[in-house]
């Protein structure tokens, strides 16, 4: 992701880390931590034992984590992530990101995100104000107050 957006750069510009921005005094940092990529053995599943063993190798085995890289993301189990932070596949702007996150979870200042936040009509609401500012037809400030106002009363039918 990081390269990607990289791309999009003139020389000379680059990309760089900067604090996460949070009010002075802020309890939470304003991050909130959620799963990327999660693997399921369904219900239906002929051979369930052998199917979670292969989820394991695939979330744990260093040679895994050597096969696949950072295709699924930065892998969650130490192992695997120093593995590939060893072999020098972990990009310098990806560690310091990780690093950034890894402070705020340790200091207690990252949420997990409430179930109704993945809904899929909250989904779909969140892209159309967010594409309103991206396209210019709304203001920024007018899209705060729309996700403030609307998101309120969608969560309240969806509940």
């Amino acid at each position: 992701m990081i390269a990607l957006r990289a791309s999009t750069l003139k020389p000379p510009q680059k990309l760089a880390l900067g604090a996460f921005p949070t009010l002075p005094g802020a309890l939470n940092s304003g991050m909130f931590g959620r799963p990327t990529l999660m693997y399921a053995v369904g219900r239906n599943c002929r051979q369930p034992e052998t199917a979670a063993r292969f989820i394991n190798f695939m979330l744990t085995d260093d040679e895994a984590a050597g096969l696949l890289g950072r295709t699924r993301g930065l892998p969650s189990a130490r192992g695997p992530f120093e593995r590939l932070r060893a072999t020098h596949q972990l990009p310098a702007l990806e560690l310091q990101a990780h690093e950034q996150i890894k402070a705020q979870r340790q200091a207690g200042r990252i949420d997990m995100p409430a179930p109704l936040f993945e809904h899929p009509r909250m989904h779909k609401f969140m892209r159309e104000v967010f594409e309103t500012v991206a396209y210019r037809k709304t203001s920024d400030a007018d899209a705060a107050r729309r996700l403030v106002v609307s998101g309120q009363a969608l969560l309240q039918r969806i509940q």
